[in-house]
């Protein structure tokens, strides 16, 4: 009959019901209990900077053949690079913030 969804589709309708109730999970635990180290509170400080920094120490290192030595190397060597750089950029962005937006005020002075 044509209003029977195959199993293929049925299953994938599952998959889209059940990914964002366990987020809802997720999140709702996470309301009632703190969870809190200073892992935790670094990654939350510099996530945007991680998450848009993440590939390029891991494509110049797998470039440089680390991948095929040890797995574990090129991920503590992203880690440590990744972090690195998460640390410098959001060191650059806020001077350079400062720089700019001084420079605004300034203006809206005169």
């Amino acid at each position: 009959t044509w209003f029977v969804p195959s199993i293929k589709y049925l299953s994938m309708v599952v998959l889209l019901i059940k990914a964002p109730l366990l987020c809802l999970l997720i999140l709702l635990i996470l309301l009632k209990f703190k969870i809190s180290n200073d892992i935790l509170r670094f990654c939350g400080i510099y996530l945007f900077e991680i998450y848009i920094l993440q590939r390029l120490p891991m494509i110049i290192f797998k470039d440089l053949g680390i991948l095929d030595v040890s797995i574990y190397l090129y991920f503590a060597i992203c880690l440590i690079v990744t972090m690195g750089l998460a640390i410098g950029f959001k060191f650059v962005i806020k001077k350079l913030d400062g720089v700019i937006f001084k420079a605004k005020k300034q203006e809206k002075q005169l």
